[in-house]
């Protein structure tokens, strides 16, 4: 009895066939072909929104830990002129108190002492000197007190031109001269006047007393444009810099240069620049300061 066999051998009507048409290897068809270059164009354009979402996720996360991180040097800088406006406010009760009794003695000994040019001198010495106290213990209770913009809209045009042109008396007595140039794109902003006013003229006067005689105090305000995280954010930022004449900021004070009571100015408080930071972040901005490629230092403001 014969068994039955099975043959490994192709079908006779299958292997007649060429190979691209055998079974299992069958032609793809021109639709099937249009249908996966159509899938694969979509699946990159998924890959690519994909990437894009979490390139822009990551961006997200970066500002909103750079903001954190702001938001908590503004808190930890609250608390420590919380804790020094308390402590400035006894020490300045304690202070002046002798201080307008050392004020009224040296008024009557200069009447006693009148026509003695040797003791006159003295009691100027001492009179000044009282002037000076008062003056730090004022400065003290000023940079303590909470910086509470009073915004309006502000004509920058206007009220440049008045800060340099209250500067240029210093500016002429140290042989320095203030050159403004303002563009006539730059609006109107919405800040307190006396706050921008005060900060503006600070720096003015740093950038004079900075300056080698002979040397020019440049004033600038202009726009440069943002992106808008809001709807209805303005599409550009101001910026008011202030250039001056001088060696530039020295490298071991570039970290310092805002730092409350820090100074390189004989006679100065330290408290100026400080003032002018917080003036600065009050109305949403930030103040920097760098030293110019062609020599100086220079202070830039940029206010939304």
């Amino acid at each position: 009895m014969q068994r039955a066999t099975t043959s490994n051998a192709p079908h006779a009507a299958d292997s007649d066939l060429p190979p691209a048409q055998r079974a299992g290897n069958a032609p793809i068809g021109l639709e099937d072909r249009e249908a996966f270059t159509a899938l694969l164009a979509e699946y990159d354009r998924a890959i690519a929104r994909i990437s894009a979402s979490h390139d822009s996720l990551l961006k997200k996360v970066a500002d909103l830990t750079a903001e954190i991180e702001h938001k908590n040097r503004l808190l930890a800088r609250q608390e420590r002129l919380a804790a020094l406006g308390e402590m400035a406010a006894g020490v300045a009760h304690e202070i002046r108190n002798p201080l307008g009794g050392i004020a009224l003695y040296v008024d009557l000994l200069r009447k006693d002492v009148h026509g003695n040019e040797g003791s006159l001198a003295i009691c100027e010495k001492i009179g000044g000197a009282v002037a000076r106290l008062n003056h730090i213990v004022e400065a003290i209770l000023g940079f303590t007190r909470p910086v509470e913009p009073k915004l309006q809209d502000v004509n920058v045009r206007a009220l440049t031109a008045e800060a340099a042109e209250m500067a240029k008396p210093l500016a002429t007595q140290r042989k320095v001269s203030i050159a403004a140039d303002v563009s006539p794109a730059l609006n109107n902003l919405r800040a307190d006047p006396e706050l921008l006013h005060h900060l503006v003229l600070n720096l003015l006067r740093n950038a004079v007393e900075a300056s080698a005689d002979g040397k020019e105090v440049l004033l600038r305000a202009y726009t440069i444009p943002c992106t808008a995280e809001k709807p209805g954010q303005p599409l550009s930022k101001a910026v008011i810099e202030v250039r001056d004449g001088g060696p530039g900021i020295a490298p071991e004070n570039r970290d310092k240069i805002f730092t409350p009571f820090f100074t390189t100015k004989k006679g100065g408080t330290g408290l100026g620049l400080a003032l002018c930071q917080r003036i600065a972040e009050a109305h949403g901005g930030e103040l920097k300061a760098a030293n110019h490629p062609e020599g100086g230092a220079v202070f830039t403001l940029v206010l939304p």
